[in-house]
């Protein structure tokens, strides 16, 4: 009640406020001279009520101003976020950081989201003087009115440890497990062994939990598995920075049993009695020392398993491995051979239920464990350039057509050929059926294996008068109950060969927002007469050029960042006139304002007297701006050599394609860190990229019709992009490359990992220096 009763009061009195607020801006206007600042105060001093309000309660605030600040320290780089009453720019047209100046000096990155401009690069236990200055604009193109100073203070961040999970420790790897902690001087350990047949019976993805619940660390330590040792241990802890510390891991468990253990770490400062979860301070890493590296590859044929060592990749002989099902049973025992192999049958794999199997145990000659999770997803290879179909049974079946494409009443002729998987022709059994698009089956023959010339058959199949049109099948099966060998596909449609030329050309040449399209459309038939009285239809679709002007096609041009959702136009074709010509008519209309370069697709149908159309396509520019920047590296595929040079040209380009001067513009390279956030969805793990800019350095250029401006920088390894803007036309462009001779410059994907060299070749009997970066 005292609640209730606190929201209600507290809601009486922003009501207060609000009225008074409303008679101060009807009686003083925009010029009344409380200003801004009045408004941020109030807001300020009541905001665990005021920041509970929804969008159109803030669209309903008098006028543009400051409203509130919000300080987030829990992120890699902290932020802080000044709020206002109004959505901000995020067109990148205004350069936010003229607008504001930060006392004492300091460089800064900053970007707008919503009604938030936020700052970071800010110090902890500091306190800023940010200075907004009048004229700052919103979205809308209200304006601040006067100055006004918000004191920012970034407190120290909140204590945290982390694992980075992997749940594999080679037993010949001193190094220990690895823990990061943020402002925390010592932390209290445990290590609890869990027993090898309890691992088939926890949650997929268990293991992969990096937080734990205090009362699931209880679980685990009385009733899942045994303590085997705890104590505490001192961090060299740096304030408010990231420490990783070595656990020696193989120290502790001298002496012990190899097998699946938890290393439990907590903030060693905290009440041992306290829920450790809520407070973020307790991480949980499942550990096996082992030995033994296994590999599993399923097929056709079974499950194959292979045993490495750790310590030199060797095979490993002699290791008992035990297949074990979802109820705990032991499904089958194999042991490995001097190539470390072992086979487990594919019936084993296709059982369900409980039979199904979940893990695969090992068993070292010398008492070494390790375990094989069946569970998880396998390694996808198909984004590393490894891809194709699907690797066929014991038969392969290969069926084509002589055409893909036939009438209602003629014939298919289709050819099949059995193969192994050796590609050797087979003699077995064949039945072909045929089936409508529908699915409804319309044909069926056996062929005897003894009819088979080379595994390989024929089949003439007539098409009725009346055969629907559409996407027809004929299937290859070696067992008729069993899943088909092979297949092919047919259209089958009325068609006629062409009997137009039609020629477009553009009347517009190039397109603006809110103009129109014209396309002149000249048709003859092939005969030679002019196709006149024909109707036609046309639209055109307003998309991303990739190549926007070709005489410049190794420029940049637009953000790198920035997006646009194509849109589409409708096209009037009125009938051709006497010659066979027609000026088909479109308006774009509005477009969402964008930097990157567009063209408009058009799509010209003619109809011929027989109701069948001949398409033609033509490409016309659009353009947002009347010029563009563009940059050009001076390197190629997008990376240079650690802290080598990367130099850029930059050039402006008018609608017209033509070379033109900018003056005032602003350039900025900014370093990409790009974090990974992993989160549970359905019992699926996923991921989340994170990238945050850290800005390196900025100034102004002019740029000329004459040479292209040069700019240049020398960077350590990392991802990073450069920006150019024009604050005065909103136009702006911009370069993302990578520092580093890099295996993998892509960083989509958290199980990509970075491999850099310091430069591109080597001699022989050279020294070559690699970086591998885990994300």
């Amino acid at each position: 009640m005292n609640n209730r009763r606190f929201v209600m009061i507290g809601g009486g009195i922003l009501a207060v406020i609000a009225v008074v607020a409303g008679v101060l801006y009807l009686l003083g206007g925009r010029s009344s001279p409380l200003g801004g600042g009045f408004f941020s105060r109030i807001a300020g001093g009541f905001s665990s009520i005021t920041g509970s309000m929804t969008p159109s309660q803030m669209a309903e605030a008098p006028y543009f101003a400051f409203r509130r600040l919000e300080v987030d320290t829990t992120k890699p780089q902290a932020e802080a976020c000044l709020v206002f009453t109004r959505s901000l720019d995020a067109s990148g047209k205004t350069h936010y950081e003229d607008y504001f100046s930060i006392d004492p000096a300091t460089k800064v990155a900053s970007h707008v989201v919503d009604d938030r401009l936020c700052i970071a690069g800010l110090d902890f236990n500091t306190t800023y003087q940010v200075t907004l200055k009048s004229g700052l604009p919103a979205a809308t193109g209200e304006k601040l009115t006067e100055d006004e100073t918000v004191p920012v203070e970034l407190r120290d961040k909140p204590s945290l440890v982390r694992f980075s999970g992997g749940i594999v420790l080679p037993r010949q790897n001193s190094e220990g497990v690895p823990v990061t902690t943020v402002n925390i001087s010592k932390l209290r350990l445990k290590i609890i062994r869990v027993g090898d047949r309890l691992l088939s019976q926890i949650e997929s993805g268990t293991v992969d939990e990096t937080t734990l619940y205090s009362w699931k660390d209880s679980d685990l330590e009385s009733s899942q598995g045994a303590l085997v040792w705890q104590g505490t241990m001192d961090v060299a802890n740096v304030k408010n920075d990231s420490v990783v510390t070595l656990i020696p891991i193989h120290d502790i468990l001298k002496g012990k049993p190899p097998g699946a253990y938890v290393l439990i770490a907590m903030d060693g400062a905290q009440d041992e009695t306290k829920d450790y979860y809520e407070e973020g301070s307790i991480s949980a890493q499942w550990v096996v020392d082992s030995d033994v590296a296994l590999t599993s590859f399923q097929g056709a044929s079974g499950l194959t398993v292979f045993a490495r060592s750790y310590a030199s990749a060797h095979p490993m002989g002699g290791v008992k491995l035990t297949l074990v099902a979802k109820d705990n049973n032991v499904l089958s025992t194999v042991t490995t051979n001097g190539d470390g192999r072992a086979d487990f049958p594919a019936g084993l794999l296709r059982a369900t239920g409980g039979d199904a199997p979940v893990v695969v145990m090992a068993y070292g000659a010398d008492g070494d464990f390790s375990f094989l999770d069946l569970r998880r997803s396998a390694f996808d290879l198909t984004d590393r350039g490894v891809s194709g179909r699907e690797a066929p049974g014991p038969i392969d079946a290969f069926l084509y057509t002589e055409r893909g494409v036939y009438r209602p009443g003629e014939t298919v002729q289709s050819t099949t050929m059995l193969r192994d998987r050796v590609g050797a022709a087979i003699s077995s059994v064949l039945t072909l059926v045929a089936t409508r698009p529908d699915g409804l089956e319309v044909a069926r023959t056996t062929i005897a294996a003894a009819s088979l010339q080379a595994g390989t058959a024929t089949w003439p199949l007539k098409l009725s008068d009346r055969a629907p049109h559409g996407r027809w099948q004929i299937a290859a099966y070696v067992d008729p109950k069993a899943d088909p060998v092979g297949r092919v596909q047919f259209d089958v449609a009325d068609f006629v060969p062409q009997r137009l030329k039609v020629t477009l050309t553009p009347e517009t040449k190039v397109v603006h927002p809110g103009e129109e399209i014209k396309v002149r459309a000249d048709s003859r038939f092939l005969y030679g007469a002019p196709a006149s009285g024909l109707s036609g239809d046309g639209t055109a679709k307003v998309q991303v050029d990739g190549n926007p002007f070709p005489e410049f096609k190794d420029y940049q041009f637009g953000r790198i960042d920035d997006t646009f959702s194509a849109v589409d136009v409708q096209m009037t074709v009125p009938q051709t006139d006497a010659t066979g010509s027609t000026v088909a008519v479109g308006s774009v209309g509005d477009l969402a304002d964008t930097t990157l370069p567009l063209k408009a697709s058009v799509t010209i149908s003619i109809h011929e007297p027989g109701g069948r159309t001949t398409d033609r396509n033509i490409d016309i520019p659009v353009r947002t701006h009347d010029v563009m920047i563009g940059i050009r590296p001076d390197f190629d595929y997008g990376e240079v050599a650690e802290n080598a040079r990367a130099g850029f040209d930059a050039i402006a380009v008018g609608a017209d394609s033509k070379r033109v001067a900018l003056a005032g513009l602003t350039y900025s390279w900014v370093r990409e860190d790009t974090t990974y956030q992993w989160y549970q969805k359905d019992g699926s793990w996923k991921y989340e990229a994170i990238t945050r800019d850290r800005l390196i350095t900025s100034g102004k250029i002019d740029i000329g019709t004459g040479a292209p401006v040069k700019l240049a920088q020398n960077l350590p390894y990392g991802s990073y992009r450069l920006t150019i803007t024009d604050p005065k036309s909103g136009t702006a462009s911009s370069y993302r490359f990578y520092s580093g001779w890099s295996a993998s410059s892509e960083g989509d994907r958290p199980d990509r990992i970075p491999v850099a060299a310091d430069k591109p070749a080597y001699r022989i009997g050279e020294t070559a220096h690699v970086q591998i970066k885990p994300t």
